[in-house]
């Protein structure tokens, strides 16, 4: 199904896109562009690069990014001094600083003015770089419990590079649809039957 009236159409939906590495850029682009477009606004997890970055190429190519709140866990670790502040953005050691993420999810959310918001985590593929399997589990799930129980949309972006199949299909099967992002082709959404939201727990460190 040509997913072409949206990201998130239900408003309040967790969907995994997978998407060819060399296309990874282009992808953060149009999705987050859809979502601005159809009048979200929302957090971004920042894993595959800095925030500053990032929302420079979203402006660049006329993405509003007024009301997209970033959580950037790479500038601090390439060296950006721990004392620089952004009103758009909050810095975390490192990605592997899994609790600190997940606390400012919540905190970030509350600074997002639109009635329709979006957390978008770019990107699993990275995110197992510094975290385990299990860890790399257990805070997708989280997300996908938390995003669900507040009724907001989600996409949780993985490239081709170096998750295990069985990571993004175990990630893949708790969320509402999984997307295929494939460059100049259109996006294919493969709708999958709603998981019922289990009781949150923290990730672990």
């Amino acid at each position: 199904m040509n997913v072409g009236g949206g990201v998130c159409p239900k408003g309040a939906e967790v969907s995994m896109v997978s998407v060819k590495s060399e296309f990874h850029s282009r992808a953060v682009d149009d999705l987050v562009g859809k979502l601005v477009g159809e009048g979200f606004g929302g957090v971004f997890i920042s894993v595959s690069g800095p925030y500053e970055v990032i929302a420079s190429r979203l402006e660049g190519l006329g993405i509003s990014t007024d009301d997209i709140h970033f959580i950037d866990s790479i500038s601090l670790m390439a060296g950006k001094l721990s004392g620089e502040k952004s009103d758009r953005a909050v810095y975390v050691e490192n990605p592997a600083s899994l609790e600190e993420i997940s606390m400012y999810v919540d905190r970030m959310l509350l600074n997002v003015s639109s009635s329709k918001r979006f957390v978008f985590l770019d990107s699993i593929s990275s995110l197992h770089i510094y975290n385990g399997d299990k860890s790399v589990v257990e805070f997708s799930h989280f997300l996908i419990n938390k995003l669900r129980l507040n009724q907001d949309c989600g996409v949780l972006l993985s490239n081709d590079s170096n998750v295990p199949d069985e990571i993004i299909e175990e990630i893949a099967g708790a969320c509402d649809s999984q997307i295929k992002w494939g460059g100049d082709d259109p996006l294919y959404k493969i709708q999958k039957k709603p998981v019922e939201s289990k009781e949150i727990v923290e990730p672990s460190a």
